[in-house]
């Protein structure tokens, strides 16, 4: 019998020459508008901020079914992007993507909800992921106080916005 060699993508995988598509091809030249832009996953908190801030379109996340429109507002005298994005990691990182593209944006702060197996431990508070897989997770739990619900290790921020 002839055994097959299987070829992993990452085997497979060339960074040295021009990928056939990029985002050029779809979007033209990289922006430089904003350099920090809101990720929101709340439909309520998108409105609120068209509600309370003088808001302009400054781009278009196009996709086949539908758009997302890139707006941006002025906060203590800088322009802050942001937008609504789609439930999913895949979704929401390739929208991440586009959005550098189109706004020039490098920071981003990505928020939404979450639920708790346990309420009692979360219920009012912040949960703040300080890592990622495939490291252990950590999460601190912030009490409205301000102090770790108890258990928790407080780890210093590893970067500022």
């Amino acid at each position: 019998q002839n055994r097959r060699e299987r070829t992993m993508i990452t085997d497979s995988y060339d960074i040295q020459t021009e990928p056939m598509l990029s985002l050029r091809d779809f979007y033209g030249e990289p922006g430089h508008l904003v350099e920090k832009c809101l990720i929101l996953f709340s439909k309520s908190i998108h409105q609120h901020l068209l509600d309370t801030f003088d808001c302009q379109p400054i781009g278009t996340l196009t996709s086949c079914n539908g758009n997302k429109t890139i707006y941006q507002f002025c906060h203590e005298g800088e322009n802050i992007g942001f937008y609504l994005t789609d439930i999913g990691s895949a979704l929401a990182a390739s929208l991440c993507y586009e959005a550098s593209w189109i706004t020039g944006a490098q920071k981003f702060i990505m928020f939404g909800s979450c639920g708790s197996l346990d309420r009692e431990k979360t219920a009012g508070r912040f949960i703040l992921p300080t890592e990622s897989y495939p490291r252990r997770r950590l999460l601190l739990l912030l009490r409205p106080s301000g102090g770790l619900y108890p258990g928790c290790q407080q780890r210093p921020a590893e970067g500022n916005l």
